[in-house]
């Protein structure tokens, strides 16, 4: 489905808060809003990438869901994963924020859990989250902004990720 307004300015945001972060933690790590990889037969398109400057063997994707197909979380963590298991030198964590209007039902967020852990008790360098957010949908800047520097849940996962895969 085609991306809102909404989901731009918050990827965009998104990205500048964790650069902020990612500073003043002295980290490498840089975040990038619409970062690509190629997939098996076309590109696959991040909304906000985690990146090793120099590294691109390693990658922290966080793919943000407001309005879309219920197919669509399923096909993201499907290429990603592909691209992951492409190569045995990569590792990739793709982290899901899931926004209320998604149209997603509780049977499929049961069947993205129940799949995430399957995927990664199998190794080969594949880490998954994803949580559910609901947001007021007018502000975006906010929503990033509440997201990196006070929803401990957003930064637990995270920190996983990037612990996992850097």
């Amino acid at each position: 489905m085609a991306e809102t307004k909404f989901t731009k300015s918050v990827k965009y945001n998104l990205a500048e808060y964790l650069n902020i972060w990612l500073q003043e933690v002295g980290s490498n790590l840089e975040a990038i809003p619409e970062y690509s990889v190629k997939s098996k037969l076309s590109k696959n398109l991040i909304d906000v990438a985690i990146v090793d400057k120099g590294n691109e063997s390693k990658l922290v994707a966080i793919e943000i869901e407001v309005k879309s197909n219920p197919d669509q979380i399923f096909i993201n963590r499907r290429k990603f994963k592909e691209w992951v298991h492409a190569s045995p030198y990569r590792r990739g964590g793709l982290f899901h924020l899931i926004f209320s209007k998604a149209n997603i039902s509780q049977q499929r967020m049961y069947r993205l859990l129940r799949d995430s852990y399957s995927s990664i008790s199998a190794g080969k360098g594949f880490f998954y989250e994803f949580m559910a957010i609901d947001a007021d949908y007018r502000e975006s800047n906010e929503t990033a902004r509440f997201l990196v520097d006070e929803n401990w849940e957003f930064d637990a996962r995270l920190l996983a990720l990037i612990e996992e895969v850097f």
